[in-house]
Formats: structure tokens, sequence, C-alpha cells
């Protein structure tokens, strides 16, 4: 879900992890957050929870793993 807490879904994908010390782009991922694989994206203009120099925003993680808030993530 979007980060401003309106509930909007921004995305769809996989968790691969909520592991504190798993990796994504090799910062460790650390408490409150989860390890997401996007497989579609919903608002590609979202900008992402931690950026890098090749991902800013969420048409950018098309296909890639990124860290998001667990309190955004919706598990069914």
């Amino acid at each position: 879900m979007d980060l401003s807490g309106n509930g909007k879904v921004v995305a769809l994908g996989w968790v691969e992890s909520t592991d504190p010390n798993a990796r994504v782009h090799f910062k460790p991922l650390g408490h409150n957050a989860v390890k997401v694989w996007i497989m579609t994206v919903k608002e590609p203009a979202v900008e992402l929870w931690r950026q890098t120099s090749e991902l800013q925003y969420m048409e950018d993680a098309l296909s890639s793993i990124i860290a998001w808030l667990a309190t955004h993530v919706v598990m069914e």
C-alpha cells in the first residue's frame, strides 16, 4: 500500500522474507520491513521507501526486489 496511509494498492508481488537480517540491495532489511518481489505495478509514480541509484519509483521496481514497510503490506 501507499506509504502516505491512504490505503491505495501500489503494487502486487511476493513476500520473499521478513527476516531483519535479509539483505535488499546490499543493506539489511531491518525490523518492521518486508523483502518483496514486485510482479505488477499499479501506481508507477509512487516513490520507493528505500531508493537506490537505479530504483527510485515503483515503475523501476517491476520484476525486482525491494524493501517495503511491513505495516503497508497486505498478505493474502
